[in-house]
């Protein structure tokens, strides 16, 4: 039975995600996974799914081979970008609200920013800083303003009557967290468009208006509804997972890089307490992966303590490094949520493999 060719063209749970991790753990695995990624026409996609994720996994492989299969998807990917930003300008301009696949890192236009950062396209990188600069300016919804990010697609995979309204999202994986990060990487590296920090701000306002707790406490709700979002107030809720994803861990990290690229220690301070604290809630972790798990908040603070986070940090990290080289688990062979992203964060290649995660500083 022939695999289905959307698995190998997936960086998430397919054979393009296995493949990265290979290249950087074990090279000598690699012939029936690189075979799998390549097997048959590539698909459209965001950075984890189609062309996008196999020209990401592509630009670690330092061989000429690679390099020229690279040569050829490279071009698709950059055509597909402009289609797609054309699009999201087009929305922008009629006041509509986006859904979360036009914007978030794993299928929309941020996720295709990292690809064209991590390839060297400047002009594709800035046009995506460009566009989100422009998605964060307000918008009417329903009556009510909001953020230029509301979306209109339910905040997970399942539709609930809260959804209605659409939602504003916080976390790395599929909210206003990832765009933040990666205008921040951005500005990190030079590449800045214009109303570049006015944006970093206005989210990172937002994030602040909506944190729950201080110190080691602050954390946030995945999303809000629109009731919330009207009454300035979020449902009641507890620390949640501290996971990459949707968790506290990726928004901290975001805001550790604005920090850094807005030169504000004090907002870095704060993303580091943030971190600090989410760890004592590393128990609702279920399992040990990257998306929602322990191998995913390890190597946020990890990236954070490599920036030059303090010493606390620097002690978390040490309990948690201990905590994962003593824990093991059966897991499937995915980057994502399995074996691929655990292996790789146990190696801690000097790489930037992670810029898909939008970690590195």
């Amino acid at each position: 039975m022939t695999p289905d060719p959307r698995w190998g063209q997936s960086l998430y749970r397919g054979a393009a995600g296995i493949a990265l991790a290979q290249l950087h753990t074990d090279p000598q695995a690699l012939t029936e996974s690189a075979a799998a990624m390549l097997r048959g026409p590539l698909g459209a996609g965001g950075l984890y799914e189609g062309a996008p994720a196999v020209a990401y996994t592509l630009l670690h492989a330092d061989t000429r081979a690679a390099q020229r299969a690279l040569t050829q998807i490279d071009p698709h990917v950059r055509d597909m970008t402009r289609a797609r930003l054309e699009l999201a300008h087009r929305r922008i301009d009629a006041s509509t609200p986006p859904v979360k696949d036009e914007f978030d890192v794993i299928t929309g236009l941020t996720g295709l920013g990292v690809y064209h950062l991590a390839a060297g396209n400047q002009d594709e990188a800035t046009a995506v800083a460009s566009y989100l600069v422009r998605l964060t300016e307000p918008l009417s919804h329903a009556g009510v303003t909001v953020p230029g990010w509301w979306s209109t697609a339910p905040a997970m995979n399942h539709a609930t009557p809260k959804d209605a309204q659409g939602n504003g999202i916080f976390g790395m994986a599929h909210g206003i967290a990832g765009p933040l990060a990666y205008l921040a990487m951005c500005a990190l590296r030079g590449i800045t468009t214009p109303g570049h920090h006015t944006a970093i701000a206005r989210i990172c306002g937002y994030l602040t208006e909506w944190r729950l707790g201080t110190g080691p406490d602050a954390h946030w709700p995945y999303w809000v509804t629109l009731a919330e979002h009207a009454r300035g107030a979020p449902r009641a809720t507890g620390p949640a997972r501290p996971s990459w994803c949707y968790g506290t861990p990726g928004i901290a990290r975001a805001l550790h890089l604005a920090g850094r690229a807005m030169n504000d220690a004090h907002l870095q301070h704060q993303a580091e307490q943030a971190l600090i604290g989410c760890t004592r809630h590393a128990h609702l972790f279920t399992d040990l992966s990257l998306c929602h798990g322990w191998a995913g908040l390890i190597q946020v603070v990890r990236r954070t303590v490599a920036d030059g986070a303090g010493s606390g940090l620097q002690d978390v990290l040490l309990r948690l490094e201990g905590r994962l080289a003593s824990t093991s688990g059966d897991t499937e062979p995915s980057l994502m949520e399995g074996a691929a992203g655990l292996d790789l964060v146990r190696a801690n290649p000097p790489t930037s493999w992670d810029l898909c995660l939008l970690l590195p500083g």
